[in-house]
């Protein structure tokens, strides 16, 4: 069988038309049991015929969306108005819920379908008798006539894309406001379709790791703290740490997989990773963070003592610093002591600064450490792009990275009353 829709309105790409509730029930009815059932537009005299993927149909609160053969996307929705009738329109004016009304009525004719048994119409009446619900029912009551009895007056109405490019919606940007919005809609609507489009050639916007010397050493340019983690307004993000690194893991290290992370180093529950080479032993993290970094002769005690002893018109940068530190202390290569204080200087004093360490010079400043705070050790973009790419943080079967369009430059935005449209280069 075929199942007529009016077009009530047509726009480049997409067009919005009138459904028969009876006729969607059909179609739902068909995506669930796998039988045929076609759909022809009509514009005039015009008609033109539709393919829907029913496999992909999916259900919303407000109503329920079909996937086409042209990667287009035919979506109905209960809850507007748009084709409402004169009569409905008295309905809606007597304060009753025609939305409830038609969810209602899709409800009726779905289960009809499901039992075999038609339904040859619905009539206010049908709805009074089973107790619609009790605010309705005495509007109803109050506002019905003869007019008002057929409730095949009470249209669907709906948007048919035929442009795979037109979007329910575009979000600019993949930084973490991006990935949370496109996480938001996977999780309340997966009928929505979206893009999210993004300048840079990754994932993450100002939350980005990159790499010092040669690409050995990750250093995370932009957000790498995450400041009192267990109470406060920043909580959500330890919380996505959390899932990421529990469920998203492709190794029992995952976001410790690179860098330093430690855990409010001055307590005995502290944490400390080292380059995915798994947790060291307590007498390991005390020797490396207070013998090599804050004790009496660690590095930045060491730091201090050197610019007490700048002369006039003198001065050293953070990385002459280290490569003295590492001499007199007799620091090896390819050791985990040196890893740690390479891995501590690029990370803290890059992050303290905004500077490569040698370009920072200690005459007018030293740092300063000591915060309880997680910082994530030069993981700070993975983490983003972990949590982008695991399916599991959007409570779906895909991914927001899927949704994701990198290396596009936003040149314009031109609004409408009825669409935006968003012009972008891809590099």
């Amino acid at each position: 069988p075929d199942v007529d829709m009016s077009v009530i309105d047509e726009r480049p790409g997409e067009k919005e038309f009138c459904l028969r509730i009876d006729d969607l029930a059909h179609l739902w009815h068909a995506a669930e049991s796998g039988s045929q059932i076609g759909i022809i537009s009509k514009i005039g005299d015009t008609r033109e015929g539709i393919d829907l993927d029913l496999h992909g149909a999916v259900e919303s609160p407000s109503g329920v969306c079909f996937p086409t053969s042209k990667d287009g996307r035919f979506c109905v929705n209960l809850e507007q108005d748009i084709c409402s009738s004169e009569s409905t329109r008295r309905l809606m004016n007597d304060g009753v819920n025609t939305a409830k009304i038609r969810k209602y009525m899709f409800e009726k004719y779905l289960e009809a379908n499901h039992n075999g048994i038609p339904i040859e119409k619905l009539s206010i009446n049908h709805l009074l008798e089973n107790s619609f619900d009790t605010k309705n029912t005495r509007q109803l009551r109050k506002s019905r006539n003869d007019d008002d009895g057929d409730l095949d007056k009470f249209l669907a109405s709906g948007t048919y894309i035929t442009d795979p490019d037109v979007m329910d919606v575009a979000i600019i940007g993949a930084g973490w406001a991006g990935l949370a919005a496109g996480s938001y809609f996977l999780k309340k609507n997966r009928s929505l379709k979206f893009s999210i489009i993004e300048a840079n050639s990754y994932i993450g916007g100002r939350s980005h790791t990159d790499y010092f010397k040669g690409g050995e050493i990750p250093v995370d340019i932009g957000s790498a703290w995450i400041q009192n983690y267990e109470d406060s307004y920043e909580e959500k993000i330890y919380e996505i740490f959390q899932d990421v690194k529990n469920k998203c893991a492709q190794d029992s290290n995952n976001i410790h997989k690179f860098g330093t992370t430690y855990i409010n180093y001055e307590e005995s529950s502290q944490i400390h990773y080292m380059f995915g080479k798994g947790e060291l032993s307590r007498e390991k993290r005390e020797s490396l963070l207070q013998e090599l970094w804050t004790g009496d002769n660690g590095y930045v005690n060491f730091g201090v003592r050197m610019r007490s002893k700048l002369r006039r018109g003198k001065d050293k940068n953070y990385d002459e610093v280290l490569q003295k530190y590492e001499y007199e202390n007799q620091i090896l290569p390819n050791t985990i002591e040196k890893e740690f204080l390479e891995s501590m200087e690029n990370s803290e004093i890059t992050t303290a600064f905004g500077a490569d360490p040698d370009k920072v010079f200690i005459k007018n400043t030293f740092y300063d450490d000591g915060a309880p705070m997680l910082h994530m050790g030069g993981s700070f973009g993975e983490l983003a792009d972990k949590f982008a790419k695991c399916r599991y943080a959007s409570g779906t079967s895909i991914n927001i990275a899927e949704k994701i369009i990198l290396e596009s430059y936003v040149t314009k935005i031109e609004y409408s009353s009825s669409h935006v449209t968003i012009t972008y280069i891809s590099e």
